[in-house]
């Protein structure tokens, strides 16, 4: 990588600039995608996934992070993709009508998660001893759980270790940026020095 100045962008929009990025982006997406798009019967199940790709070439670009374009992507052995030919980190998620992309210098985790009611059943399979006891039974509130979810989702696409490490994860341990918007929560973990760049993309 020849640009070694710290990297931490997060680039994410609503569905409906998804026409405007196609025009611009369709060119440049990996053959991962174009693969995982041709496997959907419903072609509206693809655009969440591809409006994430078009995020992470917006990403890329605006860091100067070295890649190829076309992407290319490949998958690693515990499902998480990665860049075949670049040594910049990147994490994808979706959620509801949002999608996006986070960039970085190092390894990242980012999840976008949708407002919406917890189960208590939910908040025990995720919740540490601790958690369920200073925070599910303190303040029970969707809101509370979904920022403490996402962030743990963020934690675990980080380290490729995927939702089953979610009740050993401590978010304490862990340096984990959020955003807020309405209906939505977005979490962003990663160890990287660089300030955190946040850009919705819109028409």
């Amino acid at each position: 990588m020849t640009n070694m100045k710290p990297i931490l962008i997060t680039v994410y929009a609503d569905l409906s600039v998804l026409p405007s990025l196609r025009s611009r982006f369709y060119g440049l997406l990996s053959e991962y995608r174009k693969e995982r798009m041709r496997c959907f019967h419903e072609k509206s199940a693809s655009y969440p996934g591809e409006l994430a790709e078009y995020c992470l070439i917006e990403a890329m670009l605006r860091s100067n992070l070295e890649t190829e374009l076309p992407l290319r992507i490949q998958t690693a052995r515990s499902g998480k993709p990665m860049f075949i030919d670049s040594c910049a980190e990147f994490s994808l998620s979706h959620a509801g009508s949002f999608a996006g992309a986070t960039v970085s210098d190092c390894a990242v985790g980012m999840d976008i998660e949708m407002k919406r009611h917890i189960r208590e059943l939910l908040a025990k399979r995720i919740c540490t001893e601790r958690e369920w006891n200073e925070i599910w039974l303190k303040d029970p509130s969707d809101d509370t759980f979904l920022r403490l979810f996402s962030a743990k989702e963020s934690i675990s696409k980080r380290s490729g270790e995927g939702i089953q490490s979610l009740s050993k994860i401590d978010t304490r341990k862990h340096n984990v940026m959020q955003r807020f918007f309405p209906g939505y929560v977005l979490s962003v973990c990663s160890e990287s020095a660089a300030e955190w760049e946040v850009i919705r993309l819109c028409d």
